[in-house]
């Protein structure tokens, strides 16, 4: 029990022991099986809610080192980052692409490396689909959502980005190596993928926020008119102020880390129990 006097030596010294031990966590990297299939994981243990971190289409996992790091010297929190299938060094399967089944994939990937629910899920662009379909089947698994620069549904259909001479051509000069065919699979299935998220909603009890980048990565200015309605939409209805990641271009991972890591360390304090002195 700390009393009067020394109630400031004892948090001084709490606070030291603490930082003493983030310092001394590592992110480390590992294989992984989970669903019947091999997944490159990049895990920080710690404390609960554990915080995932989901990746856009055709980035690697290692997109969120720069975050990584910087969490990891900050809150006690699990950190998990990790590449989907055909992704990095992840195995990819010969089950025809879902988002049914990326999700099952980080289910049973949590399972596998003892991470309890409910989580802090941050995703970035593509992974806004993962967050959409995650939140909508297993909601009790959920704590808070963090979108970064999400590719939305608004979006999509605003642009009509979905017809084949913008979908298609990207993806068909891609060589032929498992990344590839992993991206190309992912990319032929968006059309059903959108469809099958369009109509979710976020539960209005699961605190989220939403990152922008100020530079899109589209420069047609219809365009970026409905990539900015989407997100703002999007932030409505979580009930928050959209957040832009000022000098930075869509890689916000990589080029606006503090702005993921101060939204990440927010949420978490949100979800802190308030303790009495």
């Amino acid at each position: 029990m700390c009393h009067k006097l020394l109630f400031i030596f004892c948090i001084v010294a709490s606070s030291t022991a603490f930082a003493k031990a983030v310092l001394e966590r590592t992110i480390k990297e590992r294989i992984v099986v989970a669903n019947t299939v091999s997944l490159q994981v990049y895990h920080v243990a710690g404390s609960e809610p554990a915080i995932v971190f989901e990746t856009g289409s055709a980035a690697p996992a290692i997109y969120w080192t720069l975050v990584l790091k910087g969490l990891s010297q900050r809150v006690p929190n699990t950190l998990l980052a990790y590449n989907r299938e055909g992704y990095g060094k992840s195995e990819l399967s010969h089950r025809a692409y879902s988002v049914d089944t990326d999700n099952r994939n980080l289910q049973q990937l949590l399972k596998a490396l003892n991470i309890s629910t409910p989580f802090i899920y941050v995703g970035h662009s593509y992974a806004y689909y993962m967050m959409q379909n995650y939140i909508t089947y297993y909601p009790e698994q959920i704590a808070a959502l963090l979108y970064v620069d999400p590719v939305t549904v608004y979006f999509i259909d605003k642009t009509q980005a979905l017809t084949p001479d913008k979908l298609l051509p990207p993806i068909d000069t891609l060589p032929d190596n498992v990344f590839a065919r992993a991206l190309r699979r992912e990319t032929q299935a968006l059309s059903e993928t959108v469809a099958s998220v369009r109509p979710h909603q976020i539960p209005k009890n699961v605190p989220c926020r939403v990152i922008a980048a100020q530079y899109a990565f589209d420069p047609n200015k219809r365009d970026l008119k409905a990539w900015r309605e989407g997100q703002n939409m999007l932030a409505s209805h979580c009930n928050t102020r959209l957040i832009i990641a000022q000098n930075s271009d869509h890689t916000v991972p990589m080029k606006a880390p503090q702005v993921v890591i101060e939204q990440v360390m927010q949420l978490v304090q949100e979800l802190t129990p308030k303790k009495g002195l």
